[in-house]
């Protein structure tokens, strides 16, 4: 009897384990990283299907700039 509850909690307890990796993997593909971004530029993700808008100057403007 002792064997088969214990059994029985070990596949309960693999099935919630499935579910915890699947829910973070799921988190972590599609629910974005937002921490210090504007609230129009997360708009902006979501509109862009997913892709954050280039933030970073291309590397010729930073030297046209310093001119």
């Amino acid at each position: 009897m002792l064997t088969a509850n214990l059994l029985a909690n070990a596949m309960v307890a693999a099935v919630f384990g499935v579910f915890a990796v699947g829910g973070f993997a799921f988190v972590h593909r599609f629910a974005p990283e937002t921490k210090g971004r504007q609230l129009e530029g997360i708009r902006h993700f979501w509109e862009n299907n997913g892709r954050w808008p280039d933030e970073l100057p291309s590397a010729t403007t930073d030297v046209q700039a310093c001119r």
